[in-house]
């Protein structure tokens, strides 16, 4: 993806297996990433202007919002991203020293 930056976001475009283009606005507002993908939106926006995912940090955690379905207010989805932190990472030791036993 081609992207072009502002102090408000980020501009590009997907490309998707058929080579369709679809163009990518994502917009960052405080403790908020919005991500706008060109013919997909949300309930409460104009069209060509909806985000239906957002990624909302707040307390220091990470939540992942998706609206699967442009004709409901509330999230259809909602996803901590807590378990995915690095320092969440569980060290299997054994696996370590198979790989360094590998080289």
């Amino acid at each position: 993806m081609k992207t072009m930056t502002s102090d408000e976001g980020f501009f590009g475009k997907l490309i998707d297996s058929t080579g369709k283009r679809y163009g990518v606005v994502v917009s960052i507002n405080g403790g908020q990433l919005g991500i706008h993908i060109q013919g997909y939106g949300d309930k409460t926006s104009t069209d060509n202007t909806g985000e239906p995912i957002i990624l909302d940090i707040t307390d220091g955690k990470l939540n992942v919002f998706v609206w699967d379905d442009i004709n409901k207010e509330q999230a259809s989805h909602i996803v901590n991203m807590e378990d995915a932190r690095i320092d969440k990472r569980i060290v299997d030791h054994n696996e370590t020293m198979k790989s360094q036993d590998d080289n």
